[in-house]
């Protein structure tokens, strides 16, 4: 009787050992097949990184059973309701560390699911602090020379490591912070190469608009462009090689400058915005300007092109510290004021209602206005396409003036005052057009 219960229990135990081994291979392998939105009224979409205190949804296998959840290495919540053998769904913490407060670079960007079966690590999931995202927002110089300082402003770039110019080319930093970069221009510059600076940020890639080098935009560099006819205005006069290095004393300079007046004078203050202080405007057709550019392949700008993805640039030098008056920019030159929706006025020396001389380092600098600063005439709606542009403005004059008034700040007069523009030029604010 013994010797068969025995027997029984042995029939019994290895029943259970066959069932349970069964069960163990039929069960799915552990695994974290793709990440997925999970937010109310958010679309339903795969994803590779994710802001913190959004909700996800990890897909796979073998969650049954879920012990521990790791973000970047830091346990994280999770409720056994939102979990299942294919799914768990858990909120991002809003204190997780990303990016290179992650120390350990072995958790760094993971997900790790800890479940009765073992461990599983999603790799290469980005956290994102909406708080320290980096953010580019002006470039100082897009068309430097050889050994000229460029400089990067924005925000949250402290941890920039490296930076690119266009064709890969890796380029000396010589100072960061949080809200600037500064890098050096190479010796080995190909300044025929355009595209966007690439700033590597806690391995990651921030482009700037793809306008460094834009030579393909470029619609007037004389006062005598057949291409680009002027209209009216005076004082003003075209500089090139000897005279043009005299005046500046720079080692480098652009090919031809424009010089606002034509020759250095005296300035009194001007007595409202329209003032011009006999420097006169700079006037130019600007259809003929777009038509000029979009003739040329390389700029890829074309009639269904957006207004407000393009920007004016062109380079500023002044003989002396800029510390009165404004550039005013019209895209209409018969429309003007301070608030008039075709004119933009600035002056780099009024800063936070204060006055603050600025200093152009002995190098040319750039000035970027996009587009999207104006509206469509009197009409007070945005711009559209070029081809719109082109059609309502076939007879407008664009123009360019300096005036030595600036509303709500002090100006001065200015002693034998001179400035000089260059490659006045049409460049993409967007990586594609």
């Amino acid at each position: 009787m013994i010797r068969q219960s025995i027997l029984w229990l042995n029939v019994v135990l290895l029943m259970s050992a066959l069932f349970f081994s069964c069960e163990r291979d039929n069960s799915e392998p552990l695994s974290i097949h793709s990440v997925w939105t999970n937010d109310y009224n958010v679309a339903n979409e795969q994803i590779t990184g994710s802001l913190l205190d959004k909700w996800v949804r990890l897909e796979g296998s073998g969650f049954t059973g879920l012990r521990k959840l790791y973000c970047n290495g830091k346990e994280v919540g999770f409720n056994p309701v939102h979990v299942s053998e294919n799914y768990i769904v858990f909120r991002i913490p809003t204190e997780l560390p990303t990016g290179s407060d992650v120390t350990d670079e072995q958790v760094r960007n993971t997900i790790q699911a800890v479940t009765t079966k073992g461990s599983v690590v999603y790799k290469d999931f980005i956290f994102r602090d909406a708080t320290k995202i980096p953010r580019i927002d002006a470039v100082s110089c897009t068309m430097p020379f050889a050994g000229d300082a460029v400089t990067i402003t924005g925000i949250n770039l402290s941890k920039a490591k490296e930076v690119f110019f266009p064709g890969d080319v890796k380029v000396a930093i010589k100072s960061v912070s949080a809200t600037e970069i500064v890098v050096e221009t190479p010796a080995n510059v190909d300044r025929q190469q355009s595209g966007a600076i690439r700033i590597v940020i806690d391995g990651e890639d921030y482009l700037t608009p793809p306008y460094l080098f834009y030579q393909a935009g470029i619609f007037l560099q004389t006062t005598t462009d057949p291409e680009v006819p002027m209209s009216g205005g005076t004082g003003y006069a075209t500089l090139a090689g000897d005279a043009l290095k005299n005046l500046t004393q720079l080692p480098n300079n652009p090919a031809y400058a424009i010089s606002i007046p034509a020759t250095a004078k005296d300035l009194a203050v001007g007595t409202g915005n329209d003032d011009k202080g006999n420097t006169g405007w700079l006037r130019f057709a600007m259809v003929k300007a777009i038509q000029k550019v979009m003739n040329n392949p390389a700029s890829k700008i074309s009639t269904t092109t957006n207004m407000n993805n393009l920007a004016i640039q062109f380079e500023l030098y002044m003989n002396q510290p800029w510390k009165s008056g404004v550039l005013s920019y019209r895209l209409d030159v018969s429309k003007g004021g301070a608030a008039s929706a075709t004119t933009y006025n600035f002056g780099w020396w009024a800063v936070s209602n204060a006055v603050v001389p600025y200093d152009f380092k002995k190098q040319w600098q750039t000035v970027s206005i996009p587009l999207s600063y104006f509206k469509a005439g009197s009409t007070g709606q945005p711009l559209t396409t070029v081809r719109t542009y082109l059609q309502d403005n076939a007879t407008v004059n664009s123009a360019l003036a300096f005036v030595n008034f600036y509303q709500n700040y002090p100006s001065v007069p200015l002693v034998q005052f001179q400035l000089l523009i260059a490659n006045l030029r049409l460049v993409p604010l967007t990586q594609t057009l």
